[in-house]
């Protein structure tokens, strides 16, 4: 078959042009290889550094910070240092400046009313009552001995006789408490006489009312039961929670540990005698804490101390300890 004369031109052209189309395509994508391989590149470092920069700066951000929260803590150590001193001559600018200062880093602010009380009163932050490790009834039996035997009574038998007498009228209440913890009754009364004054209304732990659990150190006292609770299982739960209820040992000296221990061994800390052992007597002139670790060296207890009640028992013959 002959073919057209135009016809064959449109054949043999067709292959010709497709060839160099092929041709420029393979140059361009020649050339287009290290174009996109180093715009690709120049995207992924640029992410890159930019990446690198974000991690800087979260980490200098997060470096001030753990910086200043050091700082803050040194600053916080200071005040702290200053409030836990035993020295009496610390200058009220300093204590101010520690309550303050403690009073703005803290999560909870303090009343303003009692952040006042304490800058005026230039109180300090006593260390917790927990017994140190001298504070052991071994290594502190011949202090009680020799203070028991050395002290004297101020006031005159009168005053501490009105006291034991109550404490005898309310003896059969005692010796329920006995019954059930076994601690002696007359140690029950005078816990019951320096604690609270002989409030049938409060627990024996701290004074707070009987209609509801303590409020106040030891909190949340009795755990079990519900109020308003009476005096006698108050009572009862006062000595278990605090273990007097094994002791097995009832001379006048671990009997003085033990209330000591009772109440607290925070007053050596300050270098003073207890008053709930020692007041109204020789070994005891003035300091007190006035609240849950508040500590006024000036205030003077108002209750008689258990040392010379249970002196007045022996002396009366009403009990015998050794």
């Amino acid at each position: 078959m002959t073919l057209a004369h135009g016809e064959t031109e449109i054949g043999d052209s067709l292959p010709s042009f497709l060839d160099k189309a092929e041709q420029v395509a393979k140059i361009f994508a020649t050339g287009a290889i290290p174009i996109i391989i180093g715009v690709g590149g120049w995207i992924i470092q640029t992410t890159i550094e930019h990446d690198k920069e974000q991690a800087a700066k979260i980490q200098q951000e997060q470096q001030s910070a753990l910086d200043k929260d050091r700082i803050s803590l040194e600053y916080v150590k200071i005040a702290k240092d200053i409030l836990t001193s035993t020295e009496k001559d610390v200058p009220r600018e300093l204590t101010t400046w520690s309550w303050r200062l403690l009073d703005g880093v803290s999560p909870i602010k303090f009343e303003k009313d009692d952040l006042n009380r304490l800058i005026k009163n230039q109180e300090r932050i006593p260390t917790p009552s927990i017994p140190s490790a001298s504070s052991n009834f071994l290594s502190l039996a011949p202090e009680y001995d020799r203070m028991f035997k050395s002290m004297t009574l101020t006031g005159g038998n009168e005053k501490f006789d009105t006291i034991v007498n109550e404490l005898l009228e309310n003896k059969a209440r005692y010796a329920d408490v006995e019954r059930r913890t076994g601690v002696p009754w007359f140690i029950v009364g005078v816990v019951h006489y320096v604690q609270t004054g002989f409030d049938f209304r409060t627990h024996l732990h701290n004074g707070d009312p009987l209609t509801a659990r303590t409020v106040h150190v030891p909190r949340g006292r009795p755990t079990s039961g519900q109020p308003p609770f009476t005096w006698e299982d108050s009572a009862q739960d006062a000595f278990e929670s605090t273990g007097v209820n094994k002791i097995q040992d009832w001379s006048i000296v671990r009997v003085l540990f033990e209330l000591e221990k009772y109440d607290g061994f925070g007053y050596r800390r300050f270098q003073i005698n207890s008053p709930y052992l020692w007041n109204c007597t020789s070994q005891y002139t003035k300091g007190q804490y006035v609240a849950d670790a508040v500590f006024d060296p000036e205030r003077v207890a108002s209750r008689c101390g258990a040392a010379p009640l249970l002196k007045r028992l022996m002396d009366r013959r009403l009990i015998a300890l050794k």
